[in-house]
Formats: C-alpha cells, structure tokens, sequence
C-alpha cells in the first residue's frame, strides 16, 4: 500500500497501472481544453504539474494542442517553462500553434523555452 500519494504519482498511476489503464482510459482519452488545463491547474505542487501534463497530454485522442498547453500555461505561475518543455514534442499543431504557446509566457519565459520549441518544430 503506497502511503505517499499526491498528484502527480496519483495521475501516473491512472495512466500506467494496467488495472487503472482502463477504467480511466476513456475518460482521460476526451478531456477539452478546459478540463485538461483544470486538471493541470489543480496539481497540488506546482513543480508536478509540467510531468502531469505531459502525462494527461500523451492520453488526449485527438493529440496535445497548442490550445491545450496554452490553457494549462494560465493556469500557473511557476514552472511555466518546465511545462513547455515537457510537453513540447508532444503538441500536434506546433507549428501553426506556437505562437499561442508563446503568448502565455514572458518575454523571459519565451526566451527560455524557444531552444525546446524550435526542436520540437523539426
């Protein structure tokens, strides 16, 4: 019995345990924007929340969207380039998106994370 549960090993447990996987699958699969950026959002530590997003992203059916990153983006204050950096690779619209991605950051931020975005643009 794992007695250290918080919300990131919460949310990787329902995406990797094979006996989670497939009660949450469908679910998880048909998050909006919205519910994927509410879900990123209310990660207890927000250190976590850049690993929980790329987690709930890898589980979307229709992909991980420039829509979806940037939702989640306003949802925290911290971290905000650990997340794109983490979740770059897997956003299927980079390239017509990207520019929404980048609206959510400082100019600081955008900086930082441009080496990430230009190679997930490749």
């Amino acid at each position: 019995f794992d007695t250290n549960v918080d919300d990131r090993r919460m949310v990787r447990g329902l995406v990797q345990d094979p006996a989670q996987q497939p009660l949450w699958q469908p679910l998880l699969s048909a998050l909006t924007v919205e519910q994927y950026a509410e879900c990123v959002g209310r990660t207890g530590l927000e250190y976590d929340r850049p690993e929980v997003a790329s987690l709930l992203g890898e589980q979307l059916a229709s992909g991980l969207t420039s829509a979806h990153v940037a939702a989640a983006l306003r949802t925290t204050t911290a971290y905000k380039t650990q997340l794109v950096r983490r979740v770059a690779r897997q956003v299927v619209d980079l390239a017509a998106g990207r520019r929404t991605i980048e609206a959510e950051l400082s100019e600081w931020e955008r900086m930082l994370a441009r080496t990430d975005l230009d190679a997930a643009s490749k």
